[in-house]
């Protein structure tokens, strides 16, 4: 009787143990990359500073998101390899000011969130200093 209790104790254990994992497994599988989108309806333009670009967070996927920022070049398609910027302001809103720019040069903007699972990028911005 010892016997079967021992094993139907041992067995409820590891059962449940495994109804644990797959549930943590279903939690993390449903964690995706944040999502982010740009604004600059009304920017401010100079020779050499850029400035309300307004960076939304729409989603953080599920889990923190762990930096935030705007990436610029001068080549399209911009990541976060080429230049980026990064702000202490708080979610889910947050203004940028480029600055260093250089004059008559066209620079394409891209709002990009990462949080475990990765990186994404919004949607691409064109602006053109004076």
């Amino acid at each position: 009787m010892r016997k079967l209790l021992f094993l139907i104790f041992w067995t409820l254990i590891i059962t449940g143990c495994s109804n644990k994992n797959s549930i943590l497994e279903e939690i993390a599988s449903s964690i995706v990359a944040p999502t982010v989108e740009i604004d600059i309806s009304q920017p401010i333009v100079t020779t050499n500073i850029a400035t309300g670009c307004v960076i939304v967070v729409k989603s953080d996927g599920g889990s923190p998101i762990t930096e935030i920022g705007l990436c610029g070049s001068t080549k399209i398609n911009p990541t976060v390899i080429d230049n980026k910027t990064f702000s202490g302001g708080s979610f889910p809103l947050l203004v940028y000011t480029l600055k260093d720019l250089t004059s008559k040069t066209t620079y394409y903007l891209r709002p990009y969130a990462t949080n475990k699972v990765g990186t994404s990028y919004g949607k691409q911005v064109t602006i053109t200093t004076l």
